[in-house]
């Protein structure tokens, strides 16, 4: 048997059996995978052997199972991720159990190594009083026995913690030997167990409860292939409760996959919500906080003074010192220090704090205006902001200095894709989709979150 028709004939058994997506340009990903393997499996001499055995079996032989999905899942995570999916857990979530009667039960889908569901758990012990938080169970489970197995002894090193306030990581963690090791009352509040999201039945772990209150499952679905993921979707909404939650990330969002559910949005970020009245109307970020037709909820958000009501305007050049009006607390960025405060105004805007971020912006465009980079993030900035006028002209300009700059054609096709301007979006998602096919399928793309080549590349062919 060739090897190119035996790869691909294993990798529609892992696909059928445990989710995850290995199309035409993932194969040289999913066979690097399977090495890995080789590496895990005593016994085991090349990758062709195990390749043969999944293809004539037509399944994953089970002394093959735990460490293929240790080689074939990613497990990295950290603390306080996503600090739009943590608000809101803040926010609404505990308002919610606060007026619950009766069990809630959350789910973290895809736990990893832990640090979600114990992040969670810190957030509810944080917020509620002793009464609400005895209502709460928090399950978590994933694939990987390995990342199980790290989840439930507690143990971390510095690099699961680089969004954790210090106040929190003193509280809840005690350092041993260069590692953090979470307190027993935390550990405790959470139940760890194996399950494979696509065959497994998920009534199982609510014991007796039938259903769960809230689902995390973040960067989880994105590695599956859209059948898949209409699959889980569908045993998600069956496992909530009436007007219960998902949490995707919010690169993972899509209105045909996740269906079923109605959208709301808060925090800056949509969610997912069972109604008796699911929405299948298209949800754009040009409409958010409007008066949108259709059965799409809209929380919005509350003013903060951190955020500015009109977009800002990227000011003339200044030829002085002294930072423009208004950005007296940021210093104007030397060429030599443009990458740091370019992070900087990531961090920020990673916090919901645009006015820090567009301040930073704003003196980095005094020194270094044709910097792609800072352009790229004034048109995240100004869509998340729901300003998607002002977001396109930022995108632009990023594209006009690097018209091989993938994120900012990708973000412009959407927009229009959105504003049904389909003729438009196809001519930036086929301008991202040509640039991607000169990169590593398996290369992540800065500034994507996690996004890999590979991944992207199949959201666009969705889009085509």
């Amino acid at each position: 048997m060739e090897l190119t028709p035996l790869v691909k004939s294993a990798a529609s058994v892992i696909t059928r059996e445990l989710g995850l997506d290995y199309p035409e340009n993932r194969m040289e990903e999913f066979l690097r995978c399977i090495e890995k393997a080789t590496e895990l499996l005593p016994g085991v001499t090349s990758a062709k052997q195990i390749l043969e055995e999944i293809s004539s079996s037509q399944t994953i032989p089970g002394h093959y199972y735990s460490q293929l999905s240790i080689a074939l899942t990613i497990n990295e995570t950290y603390f306080f991720r996503e600090k739009p999916a943590m608000d809101f857990l803040k926010d609404t979530i505990v308002k919610e159990i606060s007026g619950h009667k009766g069990e809630y039960v959350v789910w973290s889908a895809g736990c990893s190594s832990g640090e979600e569901p114990y992040t969670i758990a810190i957030l509810l012990k944080e917020s509620l009083n002793a009464n609400d938080l005895g209502k709460v169970r928090i399950v978590a489970t994933d694939i990987s026995d390995r990342a199980l197995a790290k989840a439930k002894e507690g143990l971390y090193t510095q690099w699961s913690f680089r969004e954790t306030p210090e106040s929190i990581k003193a509280k809840y963690f005690s350092q041993q030997e260069g590692k953090w090791q979470i307190v027993p009352e935390i550990r405790e509040m959470v139940s760890f167990g194996h399950l494979n999201l696509l065959k497994d039945n998920y009534s199982r772990l609510f014991k007796g409860t039938r259903h769960a209150n809230l689902i995390f499952c973040r960067n989880v679905l994105m590695y599956f292939s859209h059948e898949n993921i209409k699959t889980v979707s569908g045993k998600f909404h069956d496992t909530l409760e009436n007007n219960g939650w998902l949490v995707t990330s919010q690169v993972e969002l899509n209105n045909d996959l996740f269906g079923l559910f109605s959208r709301v949005y808060e925090h800056g970020a949509l969610f997912y919500k069972k109604s008796s009245q699911p929405s299948h109307q298209h949800t754009s970020w040009s409409t958010i906080g409007k008066d949108t037709p259709g059965q799409v909820q809209v929380a919005r958000p509350k003013p903060q003074p951190s955020q500015p009501s009109k977009s800002k305007p990227i000011p003339e050049k200044n030829t002085g010192s002294k930072p423009p009006p208004g950005n007296e607390n940021f210093v104007v960025a030397k060429k030599n220090d443009s990458q740091g405060l370019l992070q900087s105004a990531l961090e920020f805007a990673g916090k919901g704090d645009f006015t820090k971020a567009i301040g930073i912006l704003d003196n980095l465009i005094l020194e270094d205006e044709l910097n792609p980079e800072i352009f790229y993030l004034y048109g995240v900035i100004h869509s998340e902001m729901g300003n998607t006028k002002v977001a396109a002209e930022m995108f632009k300009k990023s594209l006009y200095l690097d018209p091989g700059n993938i994120l900012s054609a990708y973000m412009l096709g959407n927009i229009y894709k959105n504003e049904g301007k389909n003729g438009q979006a196809r001519k930036y998602f086929i301008n991202a989709y040509a640039n991607l096919s000169k990169l590593d399928p398996s290369a992540q793309l800065k500034g994507s979150g996690g996004l890999t080549t590979a991944r992207l590349a199949q959201i666009i062919e969705a889009n085509l």
